[in-house]
């Protein structure tokens, strides 16, 4: 079984770093944070959000 080393992060260290994705740190864990959804997934959450207000309010 292989072993993850879990390594400190501080902001200095993330302003060191190249590369350009991006990231949070927290409680000095890096983590990746996802990409900001597409306008067609938007678009599709609005429609399904408007579908569940009309059918609660009936």
């Amino acid at each position: 079984m292989e072993e993850f080393t879990s390594i400190e992060f501080d902001y200095k260290k993330y302003q060191k770093s190249k590369d350009e994705g991006r990231y949070e740190i927290i409680e000095g864990r890096f983590f990746n944070l996802a990409t900001s959804p597409s306008v067609f997934h938007r678009h599709m959450c609005g429609n399904i959000y408007h579908k569940l207000r009309i059918f609660s309010a009936g």
